[in-house]
């Protein structure tokens, strides 16, 4: 072999080997700079070591540290509002939602904002999020759901698409067909809209039953048990109904079922004597009403007074026929008095029951 060959293999050697070296260096040098900085993929699924664990807080340093270097990507305003939601803060998921929804336009992302923003009562931010998950994913039936309740409220004619869509499916189909049926069986919008809040009261739907009575109270074309509606429904979604209701028993306070709700209002802030007070009243003016005679049952009740609680209950029981309901709110009022007279060493068969007294109840408190 010659000299040149020699140099040549030589050569060819030292070309192999110096690549070689450099790529382990420069593989070193980028793990170490990922070991500095914040683990971020160009997935939404990024692989968070304090996410993984269940530290969402923990997780939001890092995705602001990642943000704060090289600026807010639509992937990580997805992830940080993913995160907001684990740590149980929907409402500051709902920005950074949104950022990301300004360009990723995915049916899953437009509903974690649909459900934040309904429960926010962003009824605007709500409603464009709603259509939005309806047109990507129009056999997605627990969003149409979802969508049919909020536009029955708001718009009731615009939720009939959603709700025939949701019917299909099983558990929502009676609520969306008694939505349906108070929408298209109204002869006028007024009509149609009460139609449809009644439906949220009796189904206990107080969020829409609340947006549905505001829709009317604010348009001016509310009656006076619209409006007390409006305030139990106030009532029950936390807040205080005191002026609705209070400005409908003045504008009509002859009408029952006005009386009648101004005593489920003052029941629902706890004034016992007020309730009874309202409901008296309601009894008063539809003494034939079972309805009305057991809430007013219902009322002693509550206040402690078992004997006045049986008057009426009994009264409701007559009146109705034996209908089971109040039957039942009559054996339930029994149960309730053996219990407390058990509790005195009592039952209602007037025998007293003999109290067991220990040693220490009648030690010598000295």
């Amino acid at each position: 072999m010659t000299v040149e060959n020699t140099t040549q293999q030589r050569s060819r050697r030292a070309g192999w080997v110096l690549p070689a070296t450099f790529t382990a260096v420069l593989l070193y040098l980028l793990l170490m700079i990922a070991l500095l900085r914040p683990v971020i993929t160009t997935s939404v699924n990024y692989q968070i070591p304090e996410r993984q664990t269940g530290r969402p807080v923990q997780a939001l340093y890092q995705v602001e540290a990642a943000a704060q270097a090289n600026g807010w990507t639509p992937e990580l305003s997805w992830l940080a509002g993913d995160l907001w939601k684990e740590a149980g803060q929907p409402q500051v998921a709902l920005p950074y939602w949104l950022a990301a929804a300004a360009t990723i336009d995915d049916a899953s992302l437009w509903q974690d904002i649909a459900k934040a923003a309904t429960d926010a009562a962003d009824w605007p931010v709500a409603v464009g999020a709603w259509d939005r998950v309806a047109a990507l994913s129009p056999q997605n039936t627990a969003a149409q759901f979802q969508r049919g309740l909020l536009m029955a409220a708001l718009d009731p004619e615009a939720a009939l698409d959603s709700l025939a869509h949701a019917r299909q499916d099983i558990a929502y189909q009676e609520i969306s067909d008694a939505l349906r049926a108070a929408i298209t069986g109204a002869a006028d919008d007024i009509h149609r809209r009460t139609r449809v809040a009644l439906v949220f009261v009796e189904r206990e739907l107080w969020l829409y039953a609340h947006l549905a009575f505001e829709q009317m109270v604010m348009n001016g074309t509310d009656t006076p048990l619209v409006e007390a509606y409006y305030g139990l429904a106030t009532d029950q979604i936390g807040g205080n109904g005191d002026a609705f209701v209070y400005a409908a028993v003045q504008r009509a306070p002859d009408d029952p079922q006005v009386r009648l709700l101004e005593g489920l209002h003052l029941r629902a802030r706890r004034d016992d004597a007020g309730s009874i007070a309202a409901f008296t009243a309601a009894a008063a003016l539809d003494p034939t009403s079972p309805a009305l005679l057991a809430e007013l049952g219902t009322a002693y009740r509550l206040a402690g007074d078992f004997a006045s609680a049986r008057h009426w209950y009994e009264q409701a029981v007559t009146l109705s026929n034996g209908a089971a309901p109040f039957t039942q709110l009559l054996q339930t009022l029994t149960t309730d008095e053996q219990e407390v007279l058990s509790n005195l060493g009592l039952n209602l068969d007037g025998e007293n029951q003999e109290i067991p007294v220990t040693p220490e109840a009648t030690a010598d408190p000295a």
